[in-house]
C-alpha cells in the first residue's frame, strides 16, 4: 500500500516536471531570439519577462482548475509561441522587423516567392521547432501510460494547492526582480511592448480594434514647406519631357564603380552617371512591409507606407495625390505602369487606379518565352515596353519595375555574362552580383531602344534601387565584408542608387546630401517645372541645400536616421543604450552604448517619430489632398 502511495505522489509531482522543464525551454527559447533580434545586454531581461508571463498564466489556470489542466494550457501556449518565434526569426532575418498578425493578409504574396522563403530556411531557425515532435511523442505515448495511474484525490488537491502558491510566488518573484532591474538601469516601462507575448498581445489587439489616429495635423504646412520655387536652381531643366522612372529590384549603392574580381559590375549606369545625370550617391531606400511594392508607393507620393502591410493593401482606395495625377493636372497625356509579373500580386491591379495610372501592363502584355525568376526577363521587358510608349502621346509618364535580380538571384546560365570564381560558384553572394550586371545590360538595352524608338532626348530617365539585396546573414555578411574592406553594416545595407539623367542637359553632377524615396517626387516636379500644391509631400527637393535627415523605416526601428556624417539606428528594444550610431566616412561605431550618447540625437529621432506619425495620421484621415480633383 505504501509503495502505491508513494507511486502517486511521484505521478502528482510529474506535472511540477513538465511545467518547468517547459519553462526553462521557454526562456532559452526567447532569450536566443531576443539576441538575435539585437536586444544585447538585456536578452536577459527580457527573458526572464517570457518566463514571467508563462509562469503567470500557469498560475492563473491553477487557480482557476488544477495542475493538469494549468500543464496542458503551457503546453499548448508552448507549442504556440514556438511557432511563433520560428516565424519571428524567419521574418526577421531578412525584414530586420518582427512580423505583425496583419501580415496574414499577405500569405498569399508568399506563393511567388517560395525560392526566396526556402533560401531563408536555415537550421539555427529550426532549433525553434525541433523539440516539438519529441513532446509530442511523449504527450501521445508515455503521458498517457502515467495519466492512468493517478493519484489519490486527496494527494491531487495538496498538489494543486502547492502548485498554485509556488507559482505565484515564481511569477511574483520574477515580477519584483524585473521591476528592479528596470529602476537601476536605462530600461522603462515603455520598453516593455518589446516583450514577446505583449508585442504580440497589442499587435492582435491593434488589428481587431483598428488603427486610431487622434493627431491633428497641419496637412497645409507639410505642403507650404516642401512647394518649391522658380528661384531655386535646375527649376525646369527637363520641361515638357517625358518622365520614365525605373525601379530596379534589389540594386545596392556598392555596385556603383566597382569591379567583381576585375570585371566591371554595372559598366551601363557607370556610364550613365557621367554623362549629362545627377548623381545620388548618398541616398537610402524607404519601404513598408510591401517591400517593392512600397517603393514604389513612397516614389510616387512622397509619403511614408506602413510597416504592418503593403501600403496597396491597407490603403488602397484613398484620395492621393501622387506623381500621375499632378502631372496629368500639368498637361501629361497619359500616366502608364509596366511590370512583367502577375497582374494582382501586391494588390496593384486594385490600387493602380487610385494612384492616377491610366493603363497597367502586367505580365500577360509581355511574350513569355524569356523568363527570369518570377517573371519577364528585364531584357524583354524594356524592349516591349519602349514598343508599347511608341504608341503614347507626349509627353507621358512611364513607371517601370523590373524583376530578374528578385532574391534567390539565380539567372539561367545563358544569360549570365559576369565571371564568377570557382570558390564563390553558386553561392548567392556571387549569384547577386551575376543578376544585377544582367540587369545592368538590360538596362543598356533600354537605353538603347529609347534612342531607336525616337523618346530618348525628350525624356527625363529616373534609375534607383528599391531596396536592399545583399541579406546580412552570416555566410553573405562575411563575405560581403570582405568585399568591402570593412563590416558589412547598416550604411552599406540602406544605400542604393539614385540617378537622375537628362540626356541633352549638359549638367553632370555628384549630389552629396542624403536623401531617399521619399525625395522623388518633388525633385523632379521641380526638374519638369512644376509645383504641388494639391496634395501634401514628406519629401525635399534633393538638389536643394535642405539638410533634413532621412528618416528610415522597415528593417530597423523607426526613430533610426541619417545625416551627411552618422546614421543612427534606432533600438529596436526600445532602450537607448542599445542605440548604434556610426561614423559613414570611416563606417564605425561612434556610441560608447550609453543612453547619454543616444540622447544627444534626440531631436532627430523624435523628429522622425512625428514624421511617421503625422504621415500615418493624414493617410488614415484621408487628408492628403488639400484641393478638390480637377
Amino acid at each position: 500500500m505504501t509503495n502505491i502511495k508513494t507511486k502517486r505522489v511521484k505521478n502528482t509531482y510529474l506535472h511540477y516536471i513538465e511545467a518547468a522543464f517547459i519553462i526553462v525551454l521557454f526562456t532559452l527559447k526567447a532569450f536566443f531570439l531576443y539576441d538575435y533580434i539585437g536586444y544585447g545586454k538585456y536578452s536577459v531581461v527580457f527573458a526572464a519577462m517570457t518566463a514571467g508571463a508563462a509562469i503567470g498564466i500557469y498560475a492563473l489556470v491553477s487557480w482557476i482548475s488544477d495542475r493538469g489542466a494549468a500543464t496542458w494550457a503551457l503546453l499548448g501556449l508552448y507549442f504556440l509561441f514556438s511557432a511563433v518565434m520560428f516565424v519571428d526569426r524567419m521574418y526577421y532575418s531578412y525584414y530586420r522587423k518582427l512580423p505583425g498578425v496583419a501580415l496574414l493578409g499577405m500569405v498569399s504574396m508568399l506563393g511567388g516567392v517560395t525560392d526566396s522563403v526556402r533560401n531563408l530556411l536555415d537550421f539555427s531557425h529550426l532549433l525553434y521547432l525541433v523539440d516539438l515532435p519529441i513532446i509530442a511523442v511523449y504527450l501521445l505515448a508515455a503521458r498517457p501510460f502515467i495519466a492512468r495511474r493517478t493519484a489519490r484525490r486527496s494527494a491531487v488537491r495538496l498538489a494543486s494547492k502547492i502548485n498554485r502558491i509556488v507559482s505565484t510566488v515564481l511569477f511574483a518573484v520574477l515580477t519584483v526582480a524585473v521591476a528592479v532591474t528596470v529602476k537601476v538601469t536605462d530600461l522603462s516601462l515603455g520598453n516593455m511592448g518589446g516583450e514577446l507575448f505583449l508585442y504580440h498581445f497589442t499587435d492582435v489587439l491593434s488589428v481587431m480594434v483598428g488603427d486610431r489616429f487622434s493627431r491633428d495635423v497641419d496637412t497645409g504646412g507639410y505642403v507650404q514647406a516642401f512647394a518649391e520655387t522658380e528661384s531655386e536652381p535646375y527649376y525646369g531643366l527637363a520641361k515638357g519631357r517625358n518622365l520614365i522612372i525605373v525601379q530596379v529590384e534589389a540594386l545596392q549603392g556598392f555596385v556603383i564603380n566597382r569591379d567583381f574580381y576585375g570585371h566591371e559590375i554595372t559598366p551601363n549606369l557607370n556610364a550613365l552617371i557621367k554623362d549629362d545625370s545627377f548623381y545620388f550617391p548618398n541616398y537610402y531606400y524607404i519601404v513598408g512591409a510591401g517591400n517593392t511594392a512600397d517603393a514604389e508607393f513612397t516614389v510616387n507620393n512622397s509619403l511614408y507606407p506602413p510597416t504592418d502591410m503593403a501600403a496597396y493593401i491597407k490603403y488602397t482606395d484613398k484620395n492621393y495625390y501622387g506623381l500621375p495625377f499632378v502631372l496629368k493636372d500639368n498637361g501629361y497625356k497619359s500616366a502608364v505602369v509596366f511590370h512583367g509579373y502577375l497582374r494582382e500580386y501586391w494588390n496593384r491591379d486594385k490600387a493602380y487606379p487610385y494612384q492616377g495610372f491610366d493603363h497597367y501592363y502586367s505580365q500577360e502584355s509581355f511574350s513569355s518565352d524569356h523568363i527570369i525568376g518570377l517573371g519577364v526577363s528585364d531584357e524583354r521587358f524594356f524592349k516591349e515596353s519602349v514598343q508599347i510608349l511608341k504608341t503614347k502621346e507626349q509627353p507621358f509618364y512611364a513607371f517601370m519595375i523590373t524583376l530578374s535580380s528578385h532574391h534567390p538571384y539565380w539567372l539561367p546560365h545563358s544569360d549570365r555574362m559576369l565571371p564568377v570564381p570557382e570558390h564563390l560558384d553558386n553561392t548567392l553572394f556571387a549569384n547577386y552580383f551575376v543578376a544585377i550586371n544582367y540587369v545592368d545590360y538590360a538596362i543598356g538595352c533600354l537605353i538603347d531602344e529609347l534612342k531607336v524608338a525616337g523618346l530618348y532626348e525628350n525624356s527625363v530617365i529616373v534609375i534607383y534601387g528599391d531596396h536592399y539585396g545583399m541579406p546580412n546573414d552570416s555566410e553573405n555578411y562575411s563575405l560581403a565584408s570582405e568585399f568591402f574592406g570593412h563590416l558589412y553594416y547598416e550604411g552599406d545595407f540602406f544605400r542604393v542608387p539614385m540617378i537622375i539623367h537628362i540626356p541633352g542637359s549638359g549638367i553632370t553632377q555628384t549630389v552629396e546630401r542624403p536623401s531617399s524615396h521619399i525625395d522623388v517626387m518633388p525633385t523632379v516636379l521641380h526638374l519638369l517645372g512644376m509645383r504641388n500644391e494639391g496634395g501634401v509631400m514628406f519629401g525635399h527637393n534633393m538638389l536643394s541645400d535642405d539638410t533634413t535627415p532621412v528618416f528610415l523605416q522597415m528593417h530597423v526601428k523607426r526613430g533610426s536616421f541619417v545625416t551627411k556624417d552618422i546614421l543612427f539606428v534606432y533600438p529596436i528594444s526600445g532602450v537607448l543604450s542599445d542605440a548604434k550610431c556610426y561614423d559613414l566616412k570611416t563606417h564605425q561605431r561612434i556610441d560608447d552604448g550609453t543612453a547619454a550618447t543616444a540622447e544627444k540625437y534626440a531631436e532627430y529621432y523624435n523628429a522622425a517619430f512625428k514624421v511617421h506619425q503625422d504621415c500615418a495620421a493624414i493617410i488614415e484621415s484621408d487628408s492628403i489632398r488639400i484641393k478638390p480633383k480637377k
